[in-house]
């Protein structure tokens, strides 16, 4: 449980099945490839982020969409219910085809390549469904596999309840979902934004590093964005400017790095419901153990054990 804090947040976005693939470094890459590990794991940036903060005693409202009575609803609600999520809040799409999924091939704890599929390209969220989530909750969080509409309607309805938004972009490839539902807001609309180095240049184009901190929480409507570097840190732009960090020095073996964004963000936001006011470097120190709990892991999330 986290120290001085009583209360849960609201969670939005995807939650689907991962399937990641590991192969030798040795073997050719052409076609059908003798792998060493087929994994399964529940997946999705904003289920990433929910279960990180469940284990530290956040109670988590989760929204997100699925196919009831499906294989992939069962093994959802089966990692809600251990993780202590609520399954209330789930929403059911009879009408579309809903099993998506993220498959990765990964070579030594790196992504080789990836594809993946999200239903809230074809399933929404009313009204309803998102007031009845953030009724009683202390924080929403965001990820960009929602429409841009979708996000827009989250983030007027929490702004509305004077509640923080924490955002965290799922992909190069679902940055102008969000650039699209901010360009309705004419005031920072959110309290935290995070992005890897790739989703920040096609955000702001190539020669980011060069704005300053106040040219970038404007362009991206945040009073913190954070930018993650890999193994070469992390930057913080808030109000006072801007602040560089080294990556930590995690001593494991097979070092896995796919989750890890999504680790660290769950980081930013627990401190953030802590103290809404701390400082990047308490904010960076905090993520500590989140990112190892996500390296030593196998997956980004949990693995999932198939038993009928």
């Amino acid at each position: 449980m986290i120290k001085g804090y009583q209360g849960g947040i609201a969670i939005i976005g995807s939650c689907h099945l991962d399937v990641i693939a590991n192969y030798s470094p040795s073997l050719p890459m052409p076609v059908d490839v003798q792998g060493t590990r087929i994994s399964y794991s529940v997946g999705g940036v904003a289920y990433n982020i929910a279960q990180h903060m469940t284990r530290y005693g956040i109670k988590v409202n989760f929204l997100t969409v699925t196919k009831q009575n499906s294989l992939l609803d069962f093994i959802i609600k089966s990692a809600f219910t251990k993780h202590r999520i609520s399954t209330k809040f789930l929403v059911y799409d009879e009408h579309n085809d809903i099993s998506g999924g993220y498959v990765a091939i990964i070579q030594e704890g790196k992504t080789i390549q990836a594809v993946s599929t999200t239903p809230f390209d074809n399933g929404s969220f009313s009204l309803i469904d998102i007031c009845n989530l953030i009724e009683g909750t202390n924080a929403v969080v965001i990820d960009t596999n929602l429409r841009p509409e979708q996000i827009s309607l989250v983030c007027m309805l929490a702004k509305e309840r004077g509640l923080p938004i924490f955002c965290s972009i799922a992909s190069e490839t679902k940055v102008l979902r969000l650039k699209t539902a901010l360009e309705k807001c004419s005031t920072h609309v959110l309290s935290f934004l995070a992005m890897n180095h790739r989703e920040a240049v096609v955000f702001f184009g190539d020669a980011f590093f060069e704005l300053s901190s106040e040219e970038m929480l404007s362009l991206a409507k945040t009073n913190l964005l954070v930018v993650t570097l890999g193994k070469d840190g992390v930057v913080f732009y808030n109000k006072h400017g801007i602040q560089k960090f080294s990556a930590f020095k995690i001593d494991v073996k097979n070092e896995n790095t796919l989750g890890t964004g999504d680790a660290f963000f769950a980081g930013v936001c627990c401190e953030l419901l802590k103290d809404k006011n701390s400082s990047p470097c308490q904010l960076f120190n905090a993520t500590e153990q989140f990112i190892t709990n996500a390296i030593k892991s196998t997956s980004a999330s949990e693995e999932v054990h198939f038993s009928f």
